[in-house]
Protein backbone atom coordinates (compact mmCIF):
# COMPACT_ATOMS: atom_id res chain seq x y z
CA UNK A 1 0.00 0.00 0.00
CA UNK A 2 1.05 3.33 -0.94
CA UNK A 3 1.81 6.82 0.55
CA UNK A 4 -1.44 9.12 0.03
CA UNK A 5 -1.47 10.87 -2.60
CA UNK A 6 -1.33 14.07 -0.38
CA UNK A 7 1.28 13.18 2.48
CA UNK A 8 4.31 14.99 3.04
CA UNK A 9 7.04 12.82 4.95
CA UNK A 10 10.11 14.29 6.23
CA UNK A 11 12.54 11.43 6.95
CA UNK A 12 16.22 12.18 9.09
CA UNK A 13 16.42 15.51 7.19
CA UNK A 14 20.07 16.91 7.75
CA UNK A 15 20.98 20.50 5.58
CA UNK A 16 24.33 22.15 6.56
CA UNK A 17 26.16 24.99 5.13
CA UNK A 18 29.87 25.07 4.42
CA UNK A 19 31.73 27.52 5.29
CA UNK A 20 34.85 27.93 3.81
CA UNK A 21 36.92 29.75 6.68
CA UNK A 22 35.75 27.65 9.23
CA UNK A 23 33.18 24.60 10.10
CA UNK A 24 30.17 24.06 8.06
CA UNK A 25 26.69 25.15 10.10
CA UNK A 26 24.60 22.20 10.56
CA UNK A 27 21.30 23.75 11.01
CA UNK A 28 19.16 21.18 10.55
CA UNK A 29 19.83 18.09 12.25
CA UNK A 30 18.32 14.70 11.61
CA UNK A 31 14.37 16.39 11.26
CA UNK A 32 11.04 14.01 10.76
CA UNK A 33 7.48 15.03 10.19
CA UNK A 34 4.72 13.62 8.56
CA UNK A 35 2.04 15.67 7.62
CA UNK A 36 -1.47 14.95 5.65
CA UNK A 37 -4.23 16.49 3.99
CA UNK A 38 -5.44 19.08 5.90
CA UNK A 39 -2.90 20.12 8.39
CA UNK A 40 -1.98 23.12 9.09
CA UNK A 41 0.96 23.78 11.15
CA UNK A 42 2.94 26.21 13.02
CA UNK A 43 6.80 26.74 12.59
CA UNK A 44 8.77 28.60 15.62
CA UNK A 45 11.87 29.23 16.22
CA UNK A 46 14.47 32.17 16.87
CA UNK A 47 15.86 33.89 13.48
CA UNK A 48 18.62 31.71 12.33
CA UNK A 49 17.29 28.47 13.65
CA UNK A 50 16.47 26.98 10.11
CA UNK A 51 13.04 27.87 9.24
CA UNK A 52 13.34 28.88 6.42
CA UNK A 53 15.76 26.43 5.11
CA UNK A 54 13.39 23.98 6.13
CA UNK A 55 10.57 25.19 4.08
CA UNK A 56 13.32 25.84 1.17
CA UNK A 57 13.78 21.99 1.16
CA UNK A 58 10.00 20.81 1.46
CA UNK A 59 8.89 23.33 -1.78
CA UNK A 60 11.72 21.98 -3.96
CA UNK A 61 13.73 25.27 -3.84
CA UNK A 62 16.68 23.59 -1.91
CA UNK A 63 18.55 20.48 -1.53
CA UNK A 64 19.28 18.70 1.71
CA UNK A 65 22.61 17.79 2.64
CA UNK A 66 20.91 14.06 3.39
CA UNK A 67 17.44 13.18 4.84
CA UNK A 68 14.61 12.52 2.64
CA UNK A 69 11.43 14.33 1.95
CA UNK A 70 8.46 12.77 0.07
CA UNK A 71 4.81 13.98 -1.57
CA UNK A 72 2.80 11.21 -1.97
CA UNK A 73 4.97 9.31 -4.68
CA UNK A 74 7.31 11.67 -5.45
CA UNK A 75 10.62 11.78 -3.88
CA UNK A 76 12.38 15.21 -4.47
CA UNK A 77 15.99 13.83 -3.85
CA UNK A 78 15.71 11.80 -7.59
CA UNK A 79 13.83 14.15 -9.40
CA UNK A 80 15.58 16.63 -11.69
CA UNK A 81 14.76 20.42 -11.53
CA UNK A 82 11.87 20.50 -14.68
CA UNK A 83 10.11 17.66 -12.41
CA UNK A 84 10.75 20.24 -9.50
CA UNK A 85 9.36 22.83 -11.03
CA UNK A 86 6.49 21.20 -11.82
CA UNK A 87 5.95 19.76 -8.60
CA UNK A 88 6.31 23.32 -7.23
CA UNK A 89 3.60 24.46 -9.93
CA UNK A 90 0.66 21.88 -9.71
CA UNK A 91 1.74 20.77 -6.09
CA UNK A 92 2.23 23.94 -3.70
CA UNK A 93 1.47 27.48 -2.79
CA UNK A 94 4.28 30.02 -1.40
CA UNK A 95 3.46 33.07 0.76
CA UNK A 96 6.50 35.02 1.77
CA UNK A 97 7.28 38.18 4.12
CA UNK A 98 7.91 40.28 1.27
CA UNK A 99 4.55 40.09 -1.32
CA UNK A 100 6.40 40.18 -4.46
CA UNK A 101 3.98 41.77 -6.55
CA UNK A 102 5.06 42.89 -9.84
CA UNK A 103 4.29 46.72 -9.84
CA UNK A 104 3.68 47.02 -13.69
CA UNK A 105 0.92 44.84 -13.16
CA UNK A 106 -2.59 44.99 -11.59
CA UNK A 107 -4.20 42.98 -8.98
CA UNK A 108 -5.88 40.51 -11.47
CA UNK A 109 -2.81 40.04 -13.34
CA UNK A 110 -0.50 39.54 -10.36
CA UNK A 111 -3.13 36.87 -9.54
CA UNK A 112 -3.42 35.50 -12.69
CA UNK A 113 0.73 34.85 -13.36
CA UNK A 114 0.95 31.33 -12.04
CA UNK A 115 -1.88 29.84 -14.30
CA UNK A 116 0.10 31.11 -17.53
CA UNK A 117 1.92 27.60 -17.47
CA UNK A 118 -1.04 25.71 -17.51
CA UNK A 119 -3.15 28.45 -19.53
CA UNK A 120 0.05 27.89 -22.29
CA UNK A 121 -0.82 24.14 -22.31
CA UNK A 122 -4.31 24.25 -22.88
CA UNK A 123 -6.11 25.09 -19.91
CA UNK A 124 -9.97 25.62 -19.52
CA UNK A 125 -9.92 28.92 -19.12
CA UNK A 126 -11.39 28.94 -15.74
CA UNK A 127 -8.80 31.00 -13.91
CA UNK A 128 -10.45 33.93 -14.24
CA UNK A 129 -13.77 32.96 -13.25
CA UNK A 130 -11.40 31.11 -10.09
CA UNK A 131 -9.66 34.52 -9.22
CA UNK A 132 -12.93 36.22 -9.22
CA UNK A 133 -14.79 34.02 -6.71
CA UNK A 134 -11.28 34.46 -4.61
CA UNK A 135 -11.11 38.36 -4.73
CA UNK A 136 -14.78 38.19 -3.38
CA UNK A 137 -14.67 35.50 -0.55
CA UNK A 138 -11.56 37.48 0.86
CA UNK A 139 -13.16 41.07 0.59
CA UNK A 140 -11.07 42.49 -2.63
CA UNK A 141 -12.85 42.28 -5.69
CA UNK A 142 -13.55 46.26 -5.66
CA UNK A 143 -9.65 45.97 -5.71
CA UNK A 144 -9.30 44.03 -9.16
CA UNK A 145 -8.08 46.90 -12.03
CA UNK A 146 -6.02 48.34 -8.87
CA UNK A 147 -1.94 49.10 -8.57
CA UNK A 148 0.05 47.62 -5.96
CA UNK A 149 1.55 50.97 -5.16
CA UNK A 150 -2.10 51.83 -4.55
CA UNK A 151 -2.89 48.70 -1.86
CA UNK A 152 -2.11 48.80 1.96
CA UNK A 153 0.30 46.84 3.45
CA UNK A 154 -2.49 43.93 4.29
CA UNK A 155 -4.07 44.39 0.74
CA UNK A 156 -1.15 43.36 -1.24
CA UNK A 157 -0.30 40.36 1.09
CA UNK A 158 -4.23 39.28 0.88
CA UNK A 159 -3.40 39.81 -3.00
CA UNK A 160 -0.22 37.20 -2.54
CA UNK A 161 -2.27 34.52 -0.30
CA UNK A 162 -4.93 34.75 -3.18
CA UNK A 163 -2.05 34.17 -6.09
CA UNK A 164 -1.12 31.53 -4.04
CA UNK A 165 -3.97 29.73 -4.39
CA UNK A 166 -4.60 29.71 -7.89
CA UNK A 167 -3.46 26.61 -8.77
CA UNK A 168 -5.61 25.16 -6.18
CA UNK A 169 -2.14 23.48 -4.65
CA UNK A 170 -2.97 20.62 -2.28
CA UNK A 171 0.27 22.56 0.31
CA UNK A 172 0.83 26.12 1.16
CA UNK A 173 4.30 27.69 2.57
CA UNK A 174 4.47 30.70 4.19
CA UNK A 175 7.20 31.99 5.37
CA UNK A 176 7.11 34.54 7.90
CA UNK A 177 3.72 35.88 6.02
CA UNK A 178 3.02 38.18 8.79
CA UNK A 179 6.48 39.52 9.63
CA UNK A 180 5.65 42.95 7.64
CA UNK A 181 2.21 43.82 8.82
CA UNK A 182 0.75 45.36 11.72
CA UNK A 183 -1.51 43.45 14.37
CA UNK A 184 -4.43 43.93 12.78
CA UNK A 185 -3.82 42.91 9.39
CA UNK A 186 -1.41 39.86 10.51
CA UNK A 187 -4.69 38.66 12.55
CA UNK A 188 -6.48 39.11 9.51
CA UNK A 189 -4.19 36.84 7.08
CA UNK A 190 -3.58 34.44 9.94
CA UNK A 191 -7.75 33.97 9.86
CA UNK A 192 -7.09 33.93 6.24
CA UNK A 193 -4.91 31.11 6.10
CA UNK A 194 -7.28 29.14 8.49
CA UNK A 195 -10.09 29.84 6.35
CA UNK A 196 -8.30 28.04 3.17
CA UNK A 197 -7.37 25.24 5.62
CA UNK A 198 -11.17 24.65 6.86
CA UNK A 199 -12.45 25.40 3.26
CA UNK A 200 -9.76 24.12 1.01
CA UNK A 201 -8.69 21.17 3.15
CA UNK A 202 -5.45 22.64 1.91
CA UNK A 203 -2.45 21.96 4.00
CA UNK A 204 -0.23 24.93 5.44
CA UNK A 205 3.08 25.03 6.93
CA UNK A 206 3.80 28.35 8.42
CA UNK A 207 6.74 29.71 9.89
CA UNK A 208 6.11 32.34 12.41
CA UNK A 209 7.87 34.61 14.99
CA UNK A 210 4.52 35.20 16.59
CA UNK A 211 2.46 33.68 18.89
CA UNK A 212 -0.46 34.96 18.74
CA UNK A 213 -0.25 34.19 14.71
CA UNK A 214 0.72 30.63 15.65
CA UNK A 215 -1.74 30.11 17.58
CA UNK A 216 -4.14 29.93 14.36
CA UNK A 217 -2.48 26.83 13.20
CA UNK A 218 -3.88 23.17 14.29
CA UNK A 219 -0.68 22.25 15.56
CA UNK A 220 3.06 23.79 16.81
CA UNK A 221 6.32 23.07 16.31
CA UNK A 222 9.38 24.50 17.96
CA UNK A 223 12.29 24.55 15.68
CA UNK A 224 15.78 25.03 17.58
CA UNK A 225 18.70 23.92 17.52
CA UNK A 226 18.27 21.91 14.75
CA UNK A 227 16.00 20.20 16.07
CA UNK A 228 12.16 19.84 15.49
CA UNK A 229 9.73 19.91 18.85
CA UNK A 230 5.86 19.68 19.37
CA UNK A 231 4.87 22.88 21.21
CA UNK A 232 1.83 23.89 23.42
CA UNK A 233 0.26 27.21 25.04
CA UNK A 234 2.79 26.49 28.06
CA UNK A 235 5.25 26.39 26.25
CA UNK A 236 4.78 29.67 23.96
CA UNK A 237 4.09 31.24 27.43
CA UNK A 238 7.48 29.67 29.37
CA UNK A 239 9.50 30.69 26.31
CA UNK A 240 8.46 34.44 26.60
CA UNK A 241 8.82 37.12 28.92
CA UNK A 242 6.10 37.38 31.38
CA UNK A 243 3.56 40.48 30.29
CA UNK A 244 0.21 41.26 30.32
CA UNK A 245 0.77 41.40 26.21
CA UNK A 246 1.79 38.28 25.90
CA UNK A 247 -0.93 36.41 27.84
CA UNK A 248 -3.31 38.57 25.52
CA UNK A 249 -1.30 37.37 22.34
CA UNK A 250 -1.78 33.81 23.18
Amino acid sequence: MGQPANQLIVKDLVKKYENPSGPSQEVLKGINLVLSQGDFIALKGPSGSGKSSFLNIIGGLDRPTSGKVTFGSLDLAVMNEEAIADFRLNKLGFVFQEQHLLPQLTVMENILLPTLPKNARGNDGSSYDYAISLLEKFGLLEKISQMPYLLSGGEKQRVAVIRALMNRPEMILADEPTGSLDRENASRIAEMLSEINSSYSTTIVMATHSDEIASKAKKIYLLKDGKLETANRVDLIASRPFTLQGLMDL
